[in-house]
């Protein structure tokens, strides 16, 4: 870390962000979907005190199954055990896309409640848009105890690689109690209470157009809610600094804005969408026209290639399109670009 002399902006903000201080020993890193789920598992049996699953979908399919029987089985055992699951509201009240109308994830929650009617485990629904297509909940994150399953993997089949196809994702397990404390409360006072908010597991419940107004509401509610927590941790050390936001203004997407131009010799982007915003493109190739001339590699996850229908063409070659026109932008600032796809099968 340069000295507070030599720090540009972008430098100053990093710096300035409280941190939490992290054990080396308490952190590592899973390599395969499969060694994900079998360590969510094995984390949800050994819980003693708190169980919080945050994902975009907990989808009735074997890997939910098993994982919601998990969360049955440990209350059972543990009755003092708190245990509680967000999941996108309109997500869960709807089937997969392309299928057949039937028994939505929302139906299955409340079955599993009626079968289980001595133990609760309430299903929050959370609404961050009026409709699907204007947002979804993407605060993705198991808290167990005081470990956080950090991954942007929601559950079902493929991404707990059950079956033939899986979908790759970032896996870290950090055993941290002040971050964690952090996340729980930040979940506990923000997103359960919020009158937008209702459980799954219920079978009465409103239609999102009657909580058109609380959904409003709860969503500008959101963009003003940062995680609370005193830092203990300088910047010569090993720490953690727990982000959140909603909408362009937030401090997570003006993090990643300052994250980028610190990069020194190699920017590495890897996701499974490049519709990147005006404002980070123009730091991708205002590194490219660094007299270093700093290597972009995009990688593509191919296991995200493979699941598309082969109706889905238009839609591979709009992703296609879109990393073409910021290949050809960094290439005209003279940057070294490389995409290709990654080397999972």
């Amino acid at each position: 870390m340069l000295s507070k002399f030599k720090r540009n902006k972008h430098q100053q903000h990093l710096a300035e962000l409280p941190k939490l201080s992290q054990s080396v020993a308490d952190m590592s890193t899973l390599y395969s979907p499969a060694e994900f789920c079998q360590t969510l598992l094995e984390k949800i049996a050994a819980a003693q005190t708190r169980i919080c699953i945050v994902a975009l979908y907990l989808e009735n399919d074997d890997a939910g199954r098993a994982v919601m029987d998990a969360l049955y089985h440990a209350k059972q055992a543990r009755p003092e055990l708190d245990i509680s699951i967000l999941v996108d509201w309109h997500r869960a009240q709807r089937g997969r896309i392309g299928a057949a109308r039937g028994v939505t994830n929302a139906d299955w929650y409340c079955e599993m409640a009626t079968r289980y009617a001595d133990i609760a485990i309430p299903v929050y629904g959370i609404p961050v848009n009026t409709r699907e297509a204007l947002g979804v909940l993407h605060l993705k994150g198991f808290i167990i105890d005081d470990t956080l399953l950090y991954s942007g993997a929601s559950i079902n089949d493929v991404y707990l690689h059950q079956h033939d196809k899986y979908r790759y994702d970032r896996y870290q397990v950090i055993r941290n109690s002040q971050l964690t404390d952090t996340m729980y409360d930040w979940i506990t006072l923000n997103l359960k209470p919020a009158e937008a908010v209702n459980r799954l597991d219920f079978a009465e419940r409103p239609s999102s157009p009657e909580i058109k107004n609380e959904t409003r509401q709860f969503r500008q509610d959101l963009r003003g809610f940062n995680y609370q927590f005193e830092g203990n941790a300088g910047n010569d050390e090993l720490a953690v600094t727990p982000l959140v936001g909603l909408g362009k203004h937030s401090l997570l997407n003006k993090t990643i804005f300052h994250l980028m131009p610190c990069a020194e010799q190699k920017l590495i982007i890897c996701t499974p969408y490049f519709n990147l915003p005006a404002l980070l493109v123009r730091n991708i190739i205002n590194l490219c026209a660094r007299e270093n001339r700093s290597k972009l590699s995009s990688v593509i996850k191919q296991p995200m290639i493979s699941i598309l229908r082969p109706t889905s063409r238009s839609k591979l070659s709009a992703h296609c399109h879109t990393c073409m026109k910021l290949i050809c932008a960094a290439s005209l600032a003279g940057c070294t670009t490389t995409l290709r796809p990654a080397s999972w099968s």
